[in-house]
């Protein structure tokens, strides 16, 4: 027995009744199907079985819209709301977050991802129970923020926001993230700046998960303070203390736990409890697509 074959199998997803795959994902958080035959349609349609409200890109007021950002990412052929890993052709670490936490007030419930093409080697994904991070969390970080949310601060060039938003036209910026439950600033150089405000907790049975995008902000602004613009603040604007930042990350490292990618893997991850993340690559050419989710109606007692 390995630590993963209660959450794994080895078998055609098409083989697996939904019930028996929400279940396992409800007991552990994520669950599998591994299988070479899997392709990208296989992918569409299992995953059907469990979400709607899928997420797409592009304007609007949907909840299910997002824009593009800086991630990189891109459709799938004839799947809108299928994309490609963040920055499939670059190297960089992902450091462990929740999916569209740092910029949705509903984030997607359900993180999917399908290894469609594993390189040599295909890298691994990184998971972390954040109900069991945030138990472990010093009593002073715990209270802040239970009492307080974070604050999402990103900065987006005069030549950028107008590819991010589809529309060179500030105020249809300006009610789209009003909508969205975010501040936005047009600066004195033309740039974008915008101000979401968040809890870094989820409520999850009798306690909180850690789920946000803290470590991704945060490692890069003590780490790399001059390659970004983008921020983690407390509530009040201040800078989310360092010492916090690199705490958490240890923390988080410690109880972890890495999953090996191989080709035709399908995984399923609660988005409301388990943040996930990439290591370094050491290559380009794998091929990972991504699908995020609220939960059927029918499937939510097993999923959430």
């Amino acid at each position: 027995m390995t630590r993963f074959s209660s959450v794994l199998w080895e078998q055609p997803a098409h083989t697996i009744t939904p019930a028996e795959f929400q279940a396992v994902m409800h007991q552990h958080g994520y669950a599998v199907a591994r299988s070479v035959q899997h392709n990208l349609e296989d992918f569409f349609h299992f995953t059907n079985q469990f979400g709607e409200d899928f997420v797409e890109r592009g304007f609007g007021l949907k909840k299910s819209l997002i824009v593009s950002g800086n991630s990189g990412r891109m459709e799938a052929e004839q799947y809108p709301s299928i994309f490609t890993e963040t920055g499939p052709e670059h190297l960089h670490e992902s450091p462990l977050h929740g999916e569209l936490h740092f910029l949705q007030l509903s984030p997607p419930k359900i993180f999917w991802a399908f290894c469609e093409i594993a390189s040599d080697p295909p890298g691994r994904l990184q998971i972390c129970d954040g109900k069991q991070l945030f138990e472990s969390l010093p009593a002073k970080i715990q209270a802040y923020l239970l009492s307080h949310k974070v604050m999402y601060l990103r900065q987006h060039a005069a030549d950028l926001w107008p590819k991010i938003y589809d529309t060179d036209d500030f105020d249809s910026v300006q009610e789209y993230c009003l909508q969205q439950g975010y501040d936005v600033d047009l600066m004195s150089d033309g740039s974008v700046q915008t101000r979401f405000y968040k809890s870094a907790l989820n409520a999850c049975e009798d306690s909180y998960a850690f789920i946000n995008n803290i470590l991704p902000f945060g490692l890069r602004q003590v780490r790399e303070p001059d390659a970004t613009k983008a921020r983690i603040c407390l509530e009040d604007g201040d800078l989310f203390p360092s010492q916090w930042i690199e705490m958490i990350w240890d923390l988080a490292q410690k109880q972890a736990f890495w999953w090996y990618w191989q080709q035709g893997d399908f995984i399923m991850i609660d988005n409301t409890r388990y943040m996930h993340g990439r290591e370094k690559l050491t290559t380009t050419g794998r091929k990972i697509l991504v699908r995020m989710s609220q939960v059927k109606q029918q499937a939510a007692s097993l999923v959430v």
